[in-house]
C-alpha cells in the first residue's frame, strides 16, 4: 500500500486528550455533521476532532491516517473515519476494493487498519440524500403548510444524470487528470452532459460506458425504488447531486431568488435525518463500535 504505507511522522497531534475515546474525522464539515447532529449523545464516551486546519483547509483522509497511527503508537486509544472515494487516491484499491459491492466483503477489508472505518458510501454527503430529510427541508424552504410530494423513485429519474456525473472523477484519475469542480456540467443533462465529460476528459465512448456499468451494477436486480436507490447511493458522487438535486428543485418550484441549495444547507439536512430517525445503520453501528472498543 505505498500511497498510505510511508506516511511522514513528523507531525505532533498536538491536541489536548479531553476524555472519551478520539475519533478523527476529515474535516470541519463532517464534525458539524456526525459529532454535533447525528452523535452528540456520545459526547461523554467519544471526542470527535477534524484533522483540517484552523478555518477548515488541509484536512483529509491521509491526516485522519496518519493521526489514528500516531495515538495507537502513543498507546492511546483513537479511531478514524475516512470516506470510500479515499480508496481512488491509492492505485492498489481504485480498480478493485473500490467497486466491492458486497458490504460484508468491504466491511471486512480494513485497507487502513482496524482503527479506521472507510465508509461504504461515496462521502458523507451521501448519507444526507434521505427522500424524507429532503422532503422536510423543501417544505420549510418553500414555507408551505405540506411536504412536497418526494420518493426514492423522484430522485431515480435523475439516475442517468447522477451515474454521468459520478465518471467525472473516477475517470479523471484513471486518466491521471484533475477533476473539474463540483458545479461542472450544470445546466447539461442526458447526452449532452455525456458529451461534455467525454469531451473535458478525452475519454471514448465505451471507456465512460465501462465505468457507468461498474456503477449501475452496484443497483442491479433492485426493482423497487427505496432499495435501488440505497443501494446505487454507494457509488454517486454526493456532492455533485447535491449541486444537480438543487438545480432541479430551483427550476421545478420557480422560487424566484431563493436559491435552494442542497449543498450549502448540509449541516441543515443533517438535522432533518435525526429528526426522520434515518441515520444509516452503518454509522450507528460503527460509532458504537466506537464505545465498546
Amino acid at each position: 500500500m505505498p500511497s498510505f504505507k510511508d506516511l511522514s511522522v513528523e507531525f505532533d497531534v498536538g491536541s489536548i486528550y479531553e476524555g472519551g475515546i478520539k475519533v478523527f474525522l476529515e474535516s470541519e464539515d463532517d464534525l458539524a455533521i456526525i459529532r454535533d447532529k447525528w452523535f452528540f449523545n456520545q459526547k461523554d464516551s467519544l471526542s470527535f476532532e477534524s484533522v483540517s486546519d484552523v478555518g477548515g483547509g488541509s484536512g483529509g483522509c491521509l491526516k485522519v491516517i496518519k493521526r489514528v497511527k500516531k495515538f495507537e503508537r502513543d498507546g492511546r486509544p483513537a479511531f478514524g473515519i475516512v470516506d470510500r472515494d479515499a480508496l481512488l487516491q491509492d492505485e492498489n484499491f481504485r480498480d478493485t476494493l473500490w467497486w466491492e459491492s458486497d458490504d460484508e466483503l468491504f466491511a471486512k477489508s480494513r485497507p487502513f487498519g482496524e482503527s479506521v472505518h472507510v465508509l461504504r458510501r461515496w462521502e458523507l454527503e451521501n448519507y444526507l440524500l434521505r427522500p424524507s430529510a429532503i422532503r422536510q427541508w423543501l417544505k420549510d424552504k418553500l414555507c408551505s403548510p405540506n411536504e412536497p410530494n418526494l420518493d426514492a423513485a423522484d430522485l431515480l429519474n435523475h439516475e442517468r444524470d447522477f451515474i454521468n456525473l459520478s465518471c467525472i472523477s473516477t475517470l479523471a484519475i484513471s486518466k491521471a487528470k484533475t477533476s473539474p469542480s463540483e458545479q461542472f456540467g450544470r445546466g447539461k443533462t442526458g447526452q449532452a452532459l455525456t458529451n461534455v465529460i467525454q469531451e473535458h476528459l478525452s475519454i471514448s465512448e465505451g471507456e465512460m460506458g465501462n465505468h457507468k456499468s461498474k456503477i449501475t451494477a452496484f443497483a442491479e436486480e433492485n426493482e423497487d425504488p427505496e432499495k435501488r436507490w440505497e443501494r446505487l447511493n454507494r457509488m454517486l458522487d454526493g456532492k455533485r447531486v447535491l449541486y444537480r438535486l438543487s438545480d432541479h428543485f430551483n427550476n421545478k418550484f420557480e422560487t424566484k431568488g431563493l436559491n435552494l441549495n442542497l449543498f450549502g444547507d448540509r449541516a441543515i439536512i443533517a438535522g432533518y435525518v435525526k429528526n426522520c430517525g434515518t441515520i444509516d445503520a452503518e454509522l450507528t453501528e460503527t460509532i458504537n463500535g466506537f464505545m465498546n472498543g
